[in-house]
């Protein structure tokens, strides 16, 4: 039963092994061809044509036996460990580093030298001379490579300066540790003196306003001030006409009582009655004051 549960893996591996082994002996006929060109054709022409092209394919050729040398890796693990055990971690986490390694930084150095060599990779190579048709599939394939590589070296080396710096941040005696914490004490003094100046500003745009309002208030304080002004001149101008008028009626009231004295004096006294008796219907019918 347990021969059954593997059977499948243990194909994977049988056919890993296969492509391992015709690609290592396609790299020995490479390795042979390189040699023989070398002996038949132009020096010019082998170091300028043949050459580079040769090494891009021992190249690609070294790495597809190194992809199906961590297939068979991995499945061997899988027959060997439970995928949850502590062994077949440490064999994944081993090859991930390994193809971050090999597929990262190794194929672009890799691929910087091909671009090194780019006019011999796209030339059509004769033994006796160098022709003058191009081929692009070279080029496109080192491209494609370069931008993988490129992308696997970034993010492999994103993941290395995490880890560092997760343990270098965990070290308060460590440099980096001291530079952060002095990054972050600038800028919270920074934040802080922000945070003051806009309440100052804050605090003299309210003040302005405020301002505003008094003023405003004591305008119209001086403007009911204003007013009463003007209701007490009309108050007082009206008390003095009453005042004048009343003055004029006792005036008038007077002559009246004098004239009436002298009338007296010198009539008797029945006509003085009488005299004083009309001087009192004439002064109830035409004074405003006895009304």
């Amino acid at each position: 039963m347990c021969c059954l549960e593997d059977f499948p893996l243990k194909i994977i591996c049988l056919a890993c092994a296969f492509i391992i082994f015709a690609d290592s002996v396609i790299f020995e006929q490479l390795l042979s061809i390189q040699d023989q060109v070398q002996k038949t054709v132009e020096p010019e022409v082998f170091h300028n044509c043949y050459k580079p092209q040769i090494r891009m394919r021992l190249v690609f050729t070294a790495y597809a036996i190194n992809s199906a040398l961590v297939c068979l890796m991995l499945t061997c693990a899988l027959i060997c460990y439970d995928e949850h055990t502590h062994g077949f971690q440490n064999v994944v986490y081993w090859i991930t580093d390994y193809m971050f390694i090999l597929f990262g930084p190794v194929l672009f150095f890799f691929c910087i030298l091909g671009f090194c060599s780019l006019p011999g990779l796209a030339q059509d190579c004769q033994p006796d001379h160098i022709g003058a048709t191009t081929h692009p599939s070279d080029i496109s394939v080192l491209i494609i490579s370069t931008l993988v590589s490129f992308c696997v070296l970034f993010i492999y080396a994103t993941q290395i300066t995490s880890k560092l710096m997760n343990q270098e941040l965990s070290n308060e005696m460590s440099l980096t540790y001291t530079i952060f914490a002095s990054c972050l004490k600038c800028e919270k003094e920074a934040y802080r003196k922000e945070k003051d100046a806009r309440y100052a500003l804050l605090k003299r745009d309210s003040d302005a306003d405020e301002d505003e309002g008094v003023f405003d208030q004591a305008d119209e304080e001086e403007q009911q001030l204003a007013s009463c002004d003007t209701d007490g001149v009309k108050l007082l101008s009206s008390r003095e006409g009453e005042a004048r008028r009343r003055e004029s009626q006792l005036g008038y009231l007077e002559s009246t009582t004098q004239a009436s004295s002298s009338i007296a004096g010198v009539l008797d006294p029945q006509r003085f009655e009488d005299a004083e008796a009309v001087f009192q219907a004439a002064d109830s019918s035409h004074s405003p004051f006895f009304h």
